[in-house]
C-alpha cells in the first residue's frame, strides 16, 4: 500500500501513530489537529464529508465571532460582547429573538423581575375601573394592551409573559387555541425518566445518560423502551 492511501484510511484505537500529509509523524489525532490549529470536532466532521487529509488539515475553521450593532448604534466584537454589556446571557439573547422580541427589548429587560409589572401599574392611585380584560389574559387600560397571568402578575406583553414562565410564545399560544387555560398554557412540562427523575427537556435527559438527541430518538423509534434507549451503552471499537 502506498503512502498516500494509507493517509487516507480511518485511524484504528490499536493504531499509535498518525500522520500529515507532509508525512509528519503524531501521536494521536488529537495531536495532529491542535499542531494545524483546528477542532477535533471539525477534524472528524471533514473526514466525513470526504475530504483529504491536506484540505482538513488546511482549511481555516470560520470564526463564530459576527460583529454587530445594538439598538443605539454601538459596535461589538461580538453577539456575546453585546450580551455581556447588557447583562444578559447569550442564550437568553438568542431565545428572545427566536420569540420575535425587538433588539431593543432583548438587550434592555435584564432581569426576570423587570419582565413583571409596567411601572403605570405601580402607581397606588390607579382607578382600576379603567381596566378590562380580554381573553383571559389581556388588559386593555387607556388603549394600551397589557397581559397578566394566572398569578396576577402584569406584563406589557406576551413575550415578557411568556419568557418569564419559560415557556415560548409560539407553544403558550398553540395551548391557547386548543383550549387551555392561560395557567395550563403557561406551565412548563417536565419530563421523566424510567426511574422517575424529572429533566427540565428530552434534551437534558439524554445528555444526563451521555446520549445525543439524534441517538435516543432513533432509538425510540425502533421500538426501544425508555429504559433501554437510556441505559444501553455501544461498545467501543465495534
Amino acid at each position: 500500500m502506498d503512502k498516500e492511501a494509507a493517509l487516507t484510511l480511518p485511524v484504528k484505537p490499536s493504531q499509535k501513530t498518525v500522520f500529515d500529509h507532509l508525512n509528519n509523524e503524531y501521536r494521536s489525532v488529537s495531536e495532529m489537529c491542535r499542531k494545524y490549529g483546528i477542532p477535533r470536532q471539525s477534524y472528524e466532521q471533514r473526514k466525513n464529508k470526504g475530504w483529504d487529509i491536506e484540505k482538513i488539515l488546511t482549511t481555516p475553521v470560520r470564526s463564530k465571532t459576527i460583529s454587530c450593532t445594538d439598538h443605539l448604534g454601538n459596535s461589538y466584537d461580538s453577539i456575546k460582547e453585546m450580551c455581556a454589556h447588557y447583562n444578559i446571557t447569550y442564550k437568553t439573547f438568542i431565545n428572545r429573538i427566536a420569540n420575535g422580541w425587538t433588539l431593543e427589548e432583548t438587550l434592555t429587560i435584564s432581569s426576570r423581575e423587570n419582565l413583571l409589572n409596567p411601572k403605570i401599574f405601580q402607581d397606588k392611585n390607579i382607578d382600576l375601573s379603567k381596566i378590562k380584560l380580554q381573553n383571559g389574559y389581556k388588559i386593555i387600560f387607556y388603549g394600551k394592551n397589557y397581559y397578566i397571568d394566572h398569578e396576577g402578575n402584569i406584563f406589557k406583553n406576551v413575550k415578557s409573559m411568556c419568557e418569564y414562565h419559560d415557556v415560548s410564545t409560539s407553544l403558550f399560544l398553540s395551548r391557547l387555541k386548543k383550549g387551555m387555560s392561560v395557567k395550563e398554557a403557561l406551565y412548563k412540562k417536565k419530563v421523566k425518566d424510567h426511574l422517575g427523575n424529572e429533566f427540565e427537556s428530552k434534551s437534558k435527559m439524554y445528555s444526563h445518560y451521555g446520549l445525543s438527541r439524534q441517538t435516543a430518538e432513533a432509538r425510540l423509534k425502533n421500538g426501544w423502551s425508555l429504559e433501554k434507549t437510556l441505559t444501553y451503552k455501544t461498545r467501543k471499537g465495534k
